[in-house]
This record gives C-alpha cells, structure tokens and sequence, in this order.
C-alpha cells in the first residue's frame, strides 16, 4: 500500500462517498471548518493499494497560528471524523501509523482524531498510543417502514409528538436568510439554557457556526426546518446529507419550543421526510460518555435523542502528542504568560 499524502480536492466527495464517508469527510465540510476556523488549512489524504486503487481516505485540517512561536511548539494536525477505509482493519492500521509519519515529518506537535459520525476504532487508536475521549452518537436506520420508526419511539415521545401537533405547531421550510436569522436568535437561547445547566458556553462558536451555514446550502446538501406556534418561529433546525447519510448538524429553540414539544415534532417530521426521499441513516447527533449520569449537564440531551428509538453508537476520539518536549515546553510558557 502506499500513503498519497496531500492530494488536491478534484473528485474527492466521489472519493469519500465510495468508502463510506459522511459530510464530516466531505469538500463542502472543509470549506465549512475553515470559514469557520480561518486558521485552519484542509489536506486530502489518500491510501492506495497496489493498483492505485484508493482504498482509504481523510480529510485532514493543519491549524495555524498567526504567531510563528505557536506553530513551532504546538503545530496541530486535526480530524474531525476517522478516515474512512475499504472495511479492512489492515488499511486502517497502516493509514493511522502513515498519518503519524506524515505528522512528524511536516513538524506538527499534536494529532487529534475526533470521531464525527464514525465508527469506534479505540483498538487502533490505543494501540497507537493515543489518549481517548469517548461518546455517544444516536443513529436511526431509516431502511424500517414509517409505522416501524413511529413504534420504535418512546411511549413519552409519541405523546409529546401529537401534544405539538394538537397544539398548534406547524413546521415550515423558511427561506435561507430567514433561517438563518432565526436558528442564530434561537441558538443563542439554547446557549444560554445549556450554560445556565452548568455546561460549556457555546455562545460565540454557535453564532459563528449558523452565519456559515450558508455553505451547505449552497451545494444542495443543507436543509432548514423550522417549528412555528402563533405566528413566532421557536425552533429551528439545520440538516446535512452526503452519501445517504443525514447529520442534525445544528438546532435551536426557545422555552416556548420546550413547552411545546415543538422540537420533538420537528425532528419526527425531519425523520420521515428524508426517509421518504431515500436517506439510509439519520444521525441525531452526539453527546458526552457520562450523560448517562443524572448530574451530567448532558443527562436530558442522551434521553431525548435515545428515545427516538437510536442505536447509541459508543465513539472514540483521540489525541496524540507527536512533540512531547516540545508541547510540554509551550504549555509551561502559555501557563506563565496567563499569570
């Protein structure tokens, strides 16, 4: 096998797409993360076997800093999701030790594989001597009937399900300006919720998130909806798909939406409207390995996904330092410079 290095981005989805990729493996994602992240720069990364056949691939971020001594002690190389390889182990294993290889050479200091939408490979990342971080995805398998996916919900959730509807709710595709207007109001209510739950402030990174949506749309891959009661628009949610594979990539909502259950209704009717357009698999989205526990600021957010009748996906992230001298060294200087 051989290890391509950086390739440019010529056919890459069609790439991605054949190996099993999701929109965390895609073009448009690259060119999401680094409007996002300006300090970003997106490699693509292939594995060929030996007839040149791509038998593996990642998409691959190099972060910069503006600031030389920061990139000298710290340069890092960033995977939001695990490559994606022809269903043998092998190829996984000779990609990640290539991908160290290949960090080591260009003098990057840390290598962070994050596991959106993808499998768990904690075998290969421990063996390799990364430290983990794990969690929890929430996958539908949209190959059931409607009446399957409906019995598949919790007894709770169909209830509220119908109070929506009962109540008023109605749920409406907005034109994209609007929708982005409304999921960034919306969003910043979510933020404020999740904080006051003692949780990580998302307030800027989801701003900054919603205004470059626009991305997805663009290439026909994105998808608002949003849930309306009286006239107000209180919920609103953004959709991705590539390869058949639909990600809830962002949402928010205000306390009337919690009220409503107007979320909920927004979600089913996601659910079945890309069924019935040919999605193989919904994807609810993540969260944290101890919102199992009743005090984890995640606890409501693993029940509310887990009772749309998912399997819960155990995923595994992880970080490897490359320059151990190196990064021990900036964090003592950034420590004495916070002082």
């Amino acid at each position: 096998m051989q290890f391509s290095g950086q390739i440019t981005a010529s056919g890459w989805d069609e790439t991605v797409s054949s190996l099993g990729g999701s929109i965390f493996h895609s073009s448009v994602w690259a060119s999401y993360s680094t409007a996002v992240e300006s300090h970003l720069s997106p490699l693509y990364i292939t594995c060929l076997d030996d007839q040149d056949i791509v038998v593996g691939a990642a998409l691959a971020f190099a972060e910069y800093s503006t600031r030389r001594i920061v990139n000298l002690f710290n340069k890092r190389m960033l995977l939001y999701a695990t490559p994606v390889v022809n269903n043998d182990d092998r190829v996984l294993a000779f990609f990640l030790s290539e991908l160290e290889s290949y960090c080591r050479k260009r003098g990057f200091a840390r290598l962070d594989i994050a596991s959106y939408a993808s499998p768990d490979i904690s075998e290969h990342l421990t063996s390799g001597g990364y430290d983990l971080t794990h969690r929890y995805e929430f996958i539908l398998d949209l190959d059931q009937t409607e009446e399957q996916l409906w019995s598949g919900l919790s007894a709770t959730l169909r209830k509220n399900i119908n109070k929506a509807g009962k109540s008023g709710v109605t749920i409406l595709e907005l034109p994209v300006a609007d929708s982005i207007a409304s999921l960034e109001k919306l969003g910043k209510a979510t933020a404020d919720r999740i904080l006051s739950r003692k949780g990580v402030d998302l307030r800027q990174s989801s701003s900054d998130k919603v205004k470059q949506a626009v991305l997805f749309m663009d290439q026909g891959l994105g998808r608002f909806l949003s849930a309306a009661l009286d006239g107000e628009i209180i919920s609103t949610s953004l959709f991705a798909q590539f390869n058949g594979i639909v990600c809830h990539m962002l949402a928010g909502a205000n306390d009337e939406a919690m009220k409503a259950q107007a979320s909920k209704l927004l979600l089913w009717q996601a659910i079945t409207s890309y069924k019935a357009a040919g999605a193989r698999t919904f994807n609810l989205g993540g969260c944290k390995s101890d919102a199992t526990e009743p005090d984890s600021a995640e606890h409501g957010v693993y029940w509310f996904k887990k009772s749309f009748g998912a399997r819960v996906v155990t995923c595994a992230s992880g970080e490897k330092i490359l320059g151990v001298k190196r990064a021990r060294f900036f964090d003592l200087v950034r420590s004495i410079a916070g002082r």
